[in-house]
């Protein structure tokens, strides 16, 4: 099972393997560290994270989702095949 709990700027990013799916959160972070907004996930892989949450939530910003792709990534998370 893998699990990740980061923040990236200010984007805070927490989830984890569920079964077959990946579930958790994003956040936007104002200057304090508090959560300005979160959306909540249940995706079935990789990619379903980073094009139907991430990508939206940072505003298609493809730098932040990248980071975040690999982070994910060397946490243990995989693209199904």
């Amino acid at each position: 099972m893998s699990t990740i709990n980061i923040c990236h700027g200010r984007y805070s990013l927490i989830a984890s393997n569920v079964g077959d799916y990946i579930s958790g959160y994003i956040a936007i972070n104002d200057e304090g560290g508090h959560a300005l907004c979160h959306q909540e996930f249940y995706e079935q892989d990789l990619e379903g994270v980073i094009s139907h949450v991430i990508d939206p939530v940072t505003g298609g910003n493809q730098i932040i989702a990248s980071d975040l792709r690999e982070l994910l990534i060397r946490a243990g998370f995989r693209q199904r095949h």
